[in-house]
């Protein structure tokens, strides 16, 4: 019965663990599945950052380019100063043309400004899940640790438990094999009157049941 009780117990713990290690696999799939969405996201934001990128270096050529319009411009305009009668008019045109693009060139670089603000937002942002992920991982690696720890000592506590179920029986074979032979003996025996020709034959029957 103790045998028993502790094999109940033992099959417990093991379920116990077994369950355990399930719920910490569905956990650890649970943190696969929100470790590929924040890698998606990451990704995600990447190509956010480089079609940020691609716009910045649209906006820097587009800079340059109207950097070297206003320069053309203003060799038309030192060239306009020869014939300032005739083209008064469209010295008026390209000065207010400047004057828009100057417009643009703000508001590109005001956009251009929002976009690296907000590729630093991001940028932190994707350190900070990252870290907390890491740390998740981290955590979950050390419960899954302690369970394969726990696991290896009810595994070698059940096979204690087998050895000593083994050696148990073993004994017990052996202790009926005697009996068996013991009671073979005393019904092969004839008792005598005498108590000395009783002790001979008891002394025999013992031996051969040790020796069986």
């Amino acid at each position: 019965s103790s045998f028993r009780s502790e094999r109940s117990s033992l099959t417990t713990k093991l379920e116990a663990v077994s369950h355990r290690a399930a719920t910490a696999e569905q956990v650890l799939a649970q943190t696969r599945n929100q470790l590929r969405e924040r890698d998606e996201a990451s990704r995600a934001a990447e190509r956010l950052v480089k079609e940020a990128m691609i716009a910045r270096s649209t906006v820097v050529r587009r800079l340059e380019n109207l950097q070297s319009d206003v320069n053309r411009q203003s060799e038309r305009f030192v060239e306009s100063q020869r014939a300032k009668d005739e083209l008064t008019s469209r010295c008026d045109m390209l000065v207010k043309a400047i004057a828009a693009k100057d417009v643009s060139i703000g508001q590109a670089v005001d956009r251009a400004e929002s976009l690296q603000s907000r590729i630093e937002q991001l940028t932190a942002k994707h350190e900070t899940e990252r870290t907390e992920l890491d740390l998740a991982n981290r955590r979950l690696t050390e419960d899954l640790e302690n369970e394969k720890s726990e696991r290896a000592l009810v595994h070698g506590a059940l096979e204690i438990a087998r050895e000593s179920r083994i050696s148990l029986q073993k004994q017990y074979d052996a202790l009926k094999r005697a009996g068996r032979g013991l009671r073979q003996t005393a019904q092969e025996a004839d008792p005598g009157p005498g108590p000395d020709s009783e002790l001979p034959s008891n002394v025999h029957s013992f031996q051969q049941g040790k020796g069986s």
